[in-house]
């Protein structure tokens, strides 16, 4: 090496030195919006996978009580009052004799004659409330039954609906002081468990308003 030429001369660093920033002519350590785009995806992403989890979990375990396809023919009417008119749930198309299944787990607290139907009424394990008419070969009193569990056949001499045969699934939610459902009970649109709740619908004069 010549006494003259220094370390660090050019001829030692063939390439410049990492820089914060860069000038012309000279490479540097600038990030181009490719990695900030990404960063950004992660953050709105990952909130939105925990929330879909979230309510997978709180909502999963409710299924139709007529399996599938699900097709209502009268929708739920929430009534102002104890005492009012109303549509107390949801009139669900199902062919006489065939099952009635649990939408949740739950256990029989009711089975019987109510007037000129059978009814059966099943406690899910927050105190919610799931009412079946009309039916036949009901589960006795007592039952406990898992989600999908045939509760009961859909009676054929007993139809709710005018013109074809139907289920009628009320739902009655702990509620405090005195709601819509008595003391202590709210009626709820049975829908909103499956997260198919939509716009409550007025009833024409005439139509069945019993619960």
């Amino acid at each position: 090496m010549p006494a003259h030429q220094s370390l660090r001369g050019p001829s030692f660093y063939p390439h410049p030195p990492f820089e914060q920033g860069s000038s012309a002519g000279k490479p540097g350590w600038q990030l181009g919006p490719l990695p900030y785009l990404l960063l950004l995806l992660l953050l709105i992403l990952f909130p939105l996978s925990q929330l879909g989890q979230a309510q997978a979990a709180a909502g999963g375990s409710w299924q139709p009580p007529v399996g599938q396809p699900l097709e209502v023919l009268t929708p739920f009417e929430r009534p102002a009052a104890f005492w009012s008119s109303g549509h107390r749930g949801v009139d669900l198309a199902l062919e006489a004799g065939q099952a009635v299944l649990a939408p949740q787990e739950g256990q029989v607290v009711f089975s019987g004659w109510v007037v000129d139907r059978q009814v059966l009424t099943l406690r899910h394990p927050d105190g919610t409330l799931s009412s079946f008419e009309p039916l036949d070969q009901p589960l006795p009193a007592g039952s406990q039954v898992q989600a999908g569990q045939p509760l009961a056949l859909l009676a054929a001499d007993q139809p709710h609906c005018p013109t074809r045969f139907c289920l009628h699934w009320g739902v009655r939610q702990p509620f405090e002081g005195r709601g819509s459902a008595g003391p202590g009970l709210e009626y709820i649109n049975p829908l909103s468990l499956l997260g198919l709740e939509g716009p409550s619908v007025l009833l024409p004069l005439g139509q069945d308003f019993s619960a």
